[in-house]
């Protein structure tokens, strides 16, 4: 019977389940009253509230766009960690999908022999999450000889501080961090050969850029959970878009503040729906006016408040807990005709690591 094919059940203690939900409650009511402190919220959104605008539809949209987007995940063998990356490339015509540029996936580590170097998930995390945003620009620059007008990255242009850490493996982290490197300025170089504007469209945002800008908002709260108390349904803030400052108690990481100091993003904060926070949106090169791109990146929302471009090349990257599940199902079971004179032992390496597997 296939190890995944029906749910364990689980019966936890009640009197634990008692005191972690007390616990929680107590937690998420101290982060209201951090996020919610009225007199210093006030403050800051008085200062903010004038440079907000609204969008307006000006019926402007790209004749053909590409959008890309990264996926990855990590599976946790008895024999080590393995991570894999990918990419997808689409480019919209219309209402179309006219062409696809799918990246050779990764898998870390390339050689077997190195399985061990991984220990936890941690350590591959930070090599993976370094080739997966490396694959996003390498493709993005592959699209750009497609004819489009447009590219969207789902994600941003500026990379995040996290990236340049560095946890155990110095040779393997630090390669995979020039290569991302590499691929940012050279995607950004590219496009200023194009006659296209260069978009990132982030639906997580994890940044504090407010408190440094504004003295008035020196609140330990990120900017999408503060400005969802200032922006309603279809308005950005702010009105011109900003450009990211590379200062150390913004990106702590010097290797990041480097690459964002030479690709120099412009970004705003804008609401697609009342029921979601406010997405960050990052400009590179334009050849349109950014109140344009917001126009129809608005007018195309989804249900679910996400432009439909961007939905749809994350549906296709998406490596599902399921997906995972099944390619290893169908992976091992030519293992296992492959090896299956060599007895149970000759399974352990490649069996689930707790008989589960993530994804």
């Amino acid at each position: 019977m296939s190890i995944h094919k029906e749910e364990e059940k689980i019966y936890t203690n009640p009197n634990l389940i008692y005191l972690i939900r007390e616990k929680l409650l107590k937690f998420f009511s101290n982060i209201a009253s951090n996020c919610i402190e009225p007199k210093a919220i006030e403050k800051c959104l008085n200062r903010l509230k004038d440079s907000r605008d609204r969008i307006k539809s000006s019926g402007w949209r790209p004749r053909r766009i590409g959008v890309v987007d990264g996926g990855s995940t990590i599976i946790a063998l008895n024999s080590g960690y393995i991570g894999i990356a990918a990419a997808i490339g689409i480019v919209i015509d219309g209402d179309r999908v006219v062409d696809r540029v799918v990246a050779e996936p990764i898998i870390v580590p390339e050689d077997v022999d190195k399985l061990s170097l991984f220990p936890t998930q941690l350590d591959i995390d930070s090599v993976i999450d370094k080739l997966r945003e490396s694959l996003v620009f390498e493709t993005s620059a592959n699209l750009l000889d497609k004819g489009i007008d447009m590219i969207v990255i789902d994600g941003p242009l500026a990379p995040y501080s996290a990236l340049g850490r560095i946890v155990a493996f110095e040779d393997i982290e630090r390669s995979a961090l020039e290569r991302y490197r590499d691929a940012v300025l050279r995607f950004h170089k590219m496009s200023y050969e194009y006659d296209i504007d260069v978009v990132g469209f982030v639906k997580r945002p994890r940044s504090r850029y407010l408190r440094r800008m504004y003295s008035e908002c020196s609140i330990d709260v990120f900017d999408h959970v503060l400005l969802a108390m200032l922006l309603s349904d279809g308005e950005y803030f702010p009105s011109i878009p900003r450009e990211i400052i590379p200062e150390p108690d913004i990106i702590r990481r010097h290797e990041i503040r480097d690459i964002v100091d030479i690709i120099k993003p412009r970004f705003i904060y804008t609401r697609f729906s009342s029921s979601m926070p406010p997405y960050r949106v990052e400009f590179g090169q334009l050849e349109n006016d950014f109140r344009d791109i917001l126009g129809y990146l608005y007018s195309s929302r989804t249900r679910e408040g996400i432009p439909y471009i961007v939905m749809k090349v994350d549906e296709e990257v998406k490596m599902s807990r399921k997906l995972i599940r099944d390619l290893y199902d169908d992976v091992r079971h030519e293992y296992i005709v492959k090896f299956s004179g060599r007895g149970y032992n000759a399974l352990i390496p490649i069996l689930p690591e707790f008989g589960e597997l993530g994804g």
